[in-house]
């Protein structure tokens, strides 16, 4: 009974490795030109990322509607991850065919690791501080946000990364509602320059470097490893769903409650 079920995988999994899709490849590398213009634009602060940032900063205090907007948008994950999240699993649930949810599977997963790759760069590599510490610049900050940033780098902004990684997914799905999505985290993500937290190379950065993975991933062994999950789906409805919500949670509120855990755990066992 089990082997027309493993017949059709196993035709699936052919017709994937038959024909590597050039498109997905043209896309990963244009992605990956932009990422290597953004660090070139880093490198040359006074070209693009301050004017732009000072002339938004020209906003800041003027209508404490449009400050509390912002930072509204800025620290409650309902808004962007939680939001995309949400359209992901109508992805999935509608009407979606086996090769869909193969791509949604893999490619949602990869936006932890690649978020997780944003952090690290930002942490070790010598680019530039936030807009909110450049001594460079007069930056002023909406009066109503009371927590500071952290003082590490700011290039590529991992907000952006893992976000900007889960509206491809959503593009590669369903791109109509790609496209109305990755408007609506355009806004989103701007609000990091409004309030000191990022320049603009680094959002566009974070971007880049998440479409020049995700495209990559479209490749046929790694689509073929979504075919897997998707079979896990149909086997153990249970389980599959109870972790995807776990992990989807989490990639969301990026592992806020996690991190801050290990944050506070930290403070103390150093003190």
């Amino acid at each position: 009974m089990s082997s027309a079920p493993d017949k059709t995988e196993e035709s699936n999994l052919r017709s994937l490795f038959d024909d590597l899709p050039l498109s997905w490849a043209r896309n990963s590398i244009a992605a990956f030109i932009v990422l290597i213009l953004c660090i070139v634009l880093a490198k040359l602060p006074d070209a693009f990322d301050r004017p732009v940032a000072m002339w938004i900063n020209q906003a800041v205090n003027v209508s404490p509607t449009l400050d509390q907007i912002v930072v509204t948008l800025d620290s409650d994950f309902t808004y962007s991850g939680i939001f995309l999240i949400a359209i992901l699993w109508f992805c999935w649930f509608d009407r979606a065919s086996a090769d869909t949810r193969a791509r949604l599977a893999v490619g949602t997963l990869l936006c932890f690791p690649i978020g997780m790759v944003s952090r690290a760069i930002q942490k070790l590599a010598a680019t530039h501080t936030r807009p909110y510490y450049d001594s460079a610049i007069d930056f002023t900050r909406p009066s109503i946000m009371s927590e500071p940033f952290n003082t590490w780098n700011s290039f590529p902004s991992d907000h952006a990364t893992v976000f900007a990684g889960l509206v491809i997914v959503i593009w590669i799905a369903r791109p109509a509602i790609g496209v109305a999505t990755g408007l609506w985290m355009v806004l989103v993500e701007s609000v990091r320059v409004y309030i000191g937290a990022h320049y603009p190379s680094d959002l566009i950065a974070g971007a880049a470097l998440a479409a020049t993975v995700l495209w990559a991933a479209q490749a046929p062994p790694i689509v073929a490893v979504g075919y897997r999950i998707e079979g896990w789906a149909r086997l153990r409805p249970g389980l599959f769903y109870g972790s995807a919500f776990l992990i989807c949670y989490q990639i969301a509120t990026l592992f806020h409650g996690f991190r801050t855990t290990v944050s506070e755990l930290t403070k103390i066992w150093l003190a």
